[in-house]
């Protein structure tokens, strides 16, 4: 069980993720809308109604509030602080765990489940490493897994004060100024965030830590952090499916496995409550408990009844001169599964050029097989990503 305060942030974030991503708006500027007593239907928000039954589903859903009879309570009062204590009376009432939903690297998002008692048991683990904290403030959103163990969970096992709303950028890019990071806080951000803050932060302090998660992060980065200051950087590895796997302090290192997984063989790791995972990479093992994730576990997807792999198909395309970079997904056309690619064009390739996209339709016609070929190509000047700066889907285009 969370904190309410910690319960009514989760809350906020999932209502913030469920109204931008159904309005194409800003996840910050949707959730710096909404306020502990603030109704949905109010001047800020102005929620209508399929929006408030959309963003009580997602709460519903996150939480599993339908195991304590709780999700129809969501409808009667319609403020963050209301839902928040919903799900608090629901938790108490007893709830499995959390419904997460993947980042969709790899694929369409899908839901995932995480028992309540495997997660405090990681931030269990995970506080070990951090030791005594004096605030988390967290830049990843508390909705995805990597935001809720490290910002809820964490803060709670530390009791330390969580701030992840905006206010905990403003406080983390003041860098070691009054008013900024200060002596054991605990910075939560995802790779491009770190970025942003080794260019922008001249000096952070020794005593802090930074943690970082969902991509590999850029030793260049990691390396100019520690110049600038700040005491340690931990990395942490692991998926949506399988939660923290791994950690390291140093980007040269091997990761360390989390005291609660075993390895079980080279690609399967046993939990201590005796579930098995897969990894989600190939790895490298190190000993027993050291690996070194060395590429991506690209499956195969069947179209119309071949094997296609779409990391082949995106490589094919980015040989191509004039793309720069492109993403390739499977799509469900309604009558079968095929692959749909995002393309973005070098800068040779000419942008302002419109032969340059019907050239490439033409080429990918000619190039690939009827089971490989993307049945839509979508152009942009970069790929789609997610408020944490993971790969993101994209809607159909036309068809080459």
């Amino acid at each position: 069980m969370l904190s309410r305060d910690a319960y009514r942030q989760v809350v906020r974030h999932v209502v913030a993720a469920e109204l931008s991503g159904g309005r194409g708006a800003s996840f910050r500027e949707t959730e710096r809308r909404l306020q502990s007593n603030e109704p949905l239907n109010g001047d800020l928000i102005q929620a209508d109604s399929l929006e408030i039954v959309s963003a009580a589903t997602a709460v519903n859903m996150f939480f599993r509030l339908h195991e304590a009879g709780g999700e129809d309570y969501l409808l009667r009062r319609l403020t963050m602080d209301a839902w928040a204590e919903v799900v608090a009376a629901s938790a108490v009432a007893g709830l499995s765990g959390v419904t997460f939903r993947s980042g969709g690297t790899t694929g369409a998002p899908k839901p995932i489940f995480q028992s309540m008692a495997d997660l405090t048991v990681e931030a269990e683990r995970l506080a070990e490493l951090v030791g005594p904290t004096r605030r988390v403030l967290c830049l990843a959103p508390l909705h995805h897994i990597y935001g809720f163990l490290w910002g809820a969970l964490i803060a709670d096992c530390l009791s330390a004060e969580l701030i992840a709303d905006s206010s905990a950028q403003d406080i983390v890019m003041r860098g070691a100024v009054p008013g900024g990071v200060a002596s054991r806080d605990l910075i939560v951000a995802v790779p491009v965030q770190w970025g942003h803050v080794a260019s922008a932060v001249s000096g952070l302090p020794a005593e802090a830590t930074g943690v970082t998660s969902t991509a590999p992060a850029d030793p260049v980065v990691i390396h100019a952090l520690r110049r600038r200051g700040l005491g340690r950087m931990l990395e942490l590895y692991g998926s949506s499916e399988t939660g923290g796997i791994g950690w390291r302090d140093a980007p040269e290192d091997p990761y360390r496995l989390l005291g609660h997984w075993t390895r079980l063989d080279a690609d399967r790791l046993r939990h201590q409550s005796g579930r098995v995972a897969v990894l989600p990479d190939r790895v490298e093992w190190q000993g027993a408990d050291r690996l070194l994730p060395i590429g991506r576990r690209d499956g195969a997807v069947q179209v119309g009844g071949t094997n296609v792999y779409p990391a082949q198909i995106r490589d094919r395309l980015r040989d191509h001169p004039a793309v720069a970079d492109c993403a390739v997904r499977p799509t469900d056309t309604g009558s079968g599964l095929r692959l749909k690619a995002f393309v973005v064009l070098a800068d040779e390739g000419g942008e302002a050029d419109s032969d340059v996209p019907t050239a490439i339709r033409q080429w990918v016609r000619e190039a690939f097989s009827t089971a490989e070929r993307p049945v839509s190509l979508t152009f942009g000047d970069h790929l789609p990503t997610n408020e944490i700066g993971k790969l993101a889907d994209w809607p159909v285009d036309a068809a080459p």
